[in-house]
């Protein structure tokens, strides 16, 4: 079980440079991905996307990938030749025009507007794109390592939370009989009372047995102890957990608030409600459950 928070941190060296890559992740109902890459390499972030997903399936995913501009080779000079010499015609004729001497030499050149340009050299994202995925897998790693860290914290939770219900479900059993057969004798005694006799004896059975298997929770306990096993079962299965559990939870919720609006014993409905907060409880944990 791994939660959906955590944070992960991965490095590697790209032609001398070193890749720098950090995943964050927050709860989110679905798979949330945003990438940050350096400019000149965002058209990995498709490939970045796809790794996050081979290995998460819930969550926010926050992806930095930071990595310096290679140390050579990154700025490109051009002379334009054609420019120098119109130049050097131009200031031929000047000179001559002005009976000066004219001697000059390349560098002269190079310094006037426009004959050396000094431009940024093109970068071929691929070249890095390896370096980048291996930061991206060590972040990932880390994240999951810390997510199954979480994770192993609230399957404990949890494993509370589910056995406080076990325990209310088996009380609430073990209470069916003596609470049937005491809601059996208020009932006959009301219908003896209200109707004063009015109502035949050997009509009272089938009226009140009516009226107790509306009141009766059996088939409401025997679908809870179902959705118990299941997500007990959950805690221990591998992969992504957190919306079968959150599907069950909602169940158990459901027929604890059935039990408890039939309930006509006291205990029993003390027991439903305490059932009915720790399933809350589980609601809440699930909710930071890949």
């Amino acid at each position: 079980m791994q939660s959906m928070t955590g944070f992960g941190r991965g490095t590697a060296d790209a032609r001398g440079r070193a890749v720098t890559a950090e995943v964050r992740a927050i709860n989110h109902r679905y798979l949330d991905i945003a990438v940050r890459l350096p400019r000149e390499h965002a058209a990995l972030e498709e490939h970045v996307r796809a790794q996050v997903r081979s290995m998460l399936q819930r969550g926010r995913i926050e992806v930095a990938v930071s990595l310096p501009p290679p140390l050579e080779g990154h700025r490109l000079a051009r002379i334009d030749t054609a420019l120098a010499a119109q130049y050097h015609e131009l200031l031929q004729a000047m000179a001559g025009h002005l009976r000066v001497p004219y001697e000059v030499d390349a560098h002269f050149f190079v310094g006037l507007p426009g004959v050396c340009e000094v431009t940024e050299a093109p970068l071929d994202p691929d070249a890095d794109r390896p370096a980048i995925a291996a930061a991206v897998a060590g972040a990932l790693a880390a994240l999951t390592r810390m997510r199954e860290r979480e994770g192993e914290c609230l399957a404990a939770a949890l494993r509370a939370c589910l056995t406080t219900i076990g325990a209310c479900a088996d009380r609430v059993a073990a209470n069916l009989s003596p609470a049937a057969a005491a809601q059996e004798e208020r009932l006959r005694a009301r219908v003896a009372r209200l109707l004063g006799g009015g109502l035949p004896a050997q009509d009272w059975p089938l009226d009140i047995a009516a009226l107790l298997e509306r009141a009766d929770i059996t088939e409401e306990l025997v679908r809870l102890r179902s959705h118990l096993g299941q997500a007990l079962a959950c805690l221990e299965a591998a992969g992504p957990t957190g919306r079968r559990l959150d599907f069950l939870a909602q169940e158990m919720q459901r027929e604890w608030t059935t039990i408890s609006a039939k309930a006509v014993d006291p205990a029993v409905a003390g027991l439903a409600v305490s059932a009915r907060v720790a399933v809350e409880q589980v609601r809440e944990q699930v909710q930071n459950i890949q």
